[in-house]
């Protein structure tokens, strides 16, 4: 019986110390949160909160979803303290998802285009596309803002996006099928 006590104080003393030499090695480099960190997502404003408008809404307004993606420049010689938010008329959308230096990941943003329940004027957003959309002037505009040039959403951003459109899309009685995401690239 002491032998079988022995050897197992033994492996125990030996993973122990393992387990202590690893952390030690790690020093002042913990392994990161990982692409989604349940605590960070928390923080943001819920997504109910985020469509409220200024303006009383009605289902009939609004009768399809537009996605898109905009690469903002950061200003340079600018902290992140101060810096401000992009204008609405930069971005002719209803809603903007940050992504980096504008707001934290995932944060949704409406602009003064759905707080006044206004539409976005078609020649600004259609110009050098086709226009995939039968009414624009009942199309809700999702800006995803990007600092890096990619064309796909990032894991907050998918996130909030997925809870936004399944809200507005509950809320006007928007079919899935009148949602129009961009052409993802990788």
């Amino acid at each position: 019986m002491k032998t079988r006590e022995a050897r197992i104080f033994t492996a125990l003393f030996i993973s122990v110390t393992l387990c202590a030499i690893i952390l030690m090695a790690l020093g002042k480099n913990p392994p990161s949160a990982g692409a989604f960190s349940l605590d960070d997502y928390f923080q943001l404003q819920p997504v109910e909160k985020s469509i409220a408008s200024q303006i009383p809404q009605y289902p009939e307004r609004w009768n399809s979803i537009r996605i898109f993606y905009k690469k903002i420049q950061k200003p340079e010689n600018t902290s992140a303290s101060n810096i401000s938010r992009p204008r609405p008329n930069e971005l002719n959308c209803h809603f903007y998802i940050c992504k980096g230096f504008y707001g934290a990941d995932g944060q949704i943003s409406a602009t003064e285009y759905w707080n006044k329940q206004l539409s976005i004027k078609a020649e600004a957003i259609y110009k050098n596309e086709r226009p995939i959309i039968s009414s624009p002037e009942k199309t809700i505009h999702i800006c995803l803002l990007t600092d890096n040039g990619r064309r796909y959403p990032m894991d907050y951003q998918a996130k909030r996006l997925e809870k936004l459109v399944g809200i507005l899309c509950r809320n006007f009685d928007i079919t899935r099928q009148s949602v129009h995401f961009p052409e993802l690239h990788r």
